[in-house]
């Protein structure tokens, strides 16, 4: 009876043994799933300010300084792809490729620039409901009067339209992320 308790006892340990180390993997799961999401956080601040930058040029109707700009964009959007979770990768592809095809859009044409600007607009919006923790101080807005894509993204609340630009700065209304 004795070696029979000694040995349920020594059953007992190895299971809540078991069970702690388990844990232990599940927390260092979670502390690497946290820094990866903060590491990808980091790497997109300079793909998300580049395209603030077009993005109030074009409110600005700085349209040349805007496909400059796109070049920018583009480089930061193919570096951050390099470093990023798989699950973004594709969006910072997309990305870099409407950036690239930005950047060579005709300065002096403004609507093409700007119906360039809403595949750019699409890639960032698809970007930020991959990983919601992005959304943080941004937010989505729509005009109805812009040709091809429609949304955008600006960390202001107060709507400065980049399809529109001066003649219609404020066209448009607070849009809903989907997917999160």
């Amino acid at each position: 009876m004795y070696v029979r308790k000694s040995a349920l006892i020594l059953s007992v340990v190895v299971v809540v043994g078991a069970l702690g180390a388990c844990d232990k993997k599940s927390e260092q799961a979670e502390t690497t799933q946290g820094a990866t999401t903060s590491g990808a956080t980091q790497q997109l601040e300079p793909v998300l300010a580049s395209y603030e930058t077009i993005r109030a040029q074009l409110a600005r109707d700085e349209i040349e300084a805007a496909v400059t700009s796109a070049g920018t964009l583009e480089k930061a959007a193919t570096d951050a792809a390099g470093a990023a979770p798989d699950r973004l990768r594709s969006s910072l592809g997309s990305l870099a490729s409407a950036a690239g095809q930005l950047k060579q859009a005709p300065k002096n044409d403004a609507t093409s620039v700007r119906r360039t600007f809403g595949d750019v607009s699409k890639a960032v919006v698809e970007l930020l409901t991959a990983e919601p923790s992005l959304r943080k101080g941004q937010h989505l807005f729509e005009c109805p009067m812009a040709q091809g894509y429609k949304k955008w993204v600006q960390p202001s609340e107060k709507l400065a339209n980049p399809y529109m630009g001066k003649e219609m700065l404020e066209c448009g209304e607070a849009s809903k992320w989907e997917g999160g």
